[in-house]
């Protein structure tokens, strides 16, 4: 079972030095909002005081994966050539050698910045060349298109991310 433990001391005024089975921080507020900075990382919390119930949101930025880097062949797939067309702003070549019909290569998978606290792991798998493919044709203002490419990689219940990007495209 996992334990835990946690003792503040009152330094001055609103300032807090905690201590915790993970180390020594510093946190500044009044009862039941608190701001601070730990072994962690920087963090707000709020609670209704006394009860022990609260709300803890950390602040940091999501650390990115240790990832092995690609190999050679990888680095020079017809998938990454499809993902650097598209992020060079070239989304009518991105299409162009989805289209080729040749094998687009093992790649690596892509981590794509949706928002501070999301990042989308495309692969070089069914799933990944549709909601690549659904935002080429996003870009290149063909959103029907882009919409019905992202439905149908959304109903095989394998595709999470084009259920996203289906979402997204029909709030237009």
């Amino acid at each position: 079972m996992p334990w835990g433990f946690r003792r503040s001391l009152k330094l001055a005024g609103p300032l807090r030095l905690n201590l915790s089975k993970s180390g020594l921080g510093l946190s500044l507020g009044v009862p039941g909002l608190h701001i601070g900075a730990g072994p962690r990382g920087r963090y707000v919390r709020a609670g209704v005081p006394g009860t022990g119930v609260y709300y803890r949101k950390s602040l940091n930025t999501p650390r990115p994966h240790h990832v092995a880097e690609p190999a050679e062949d990888e680095r020079q797939s017809g998938w990454m050539a499809a993902v650097h067309a598209l992020l060079d702003g070239h989304p009518d070549e991105c299409l162009r050698v989805l289209d080729a019909g040749t094998d687009l290569g093992a790649g690596p998978a892509v981590h794509v910045e949706v928002d501070d606290d999301v990042i989308v792991t495309l692969m070089p798998d069914e799933c990944g060349i549709a909601v690549l493919r659904a935002e080429a044709l996003d870009r290149l203002g063909r959103h029907d298109e882009a919409l019905t490419v992202a439905k149908a990689a959304a109903e095989t219940g394998h595709c999470h991310v084009a259920e996203i990007v289906a979402d997204e495209l029909r709030g237009r």
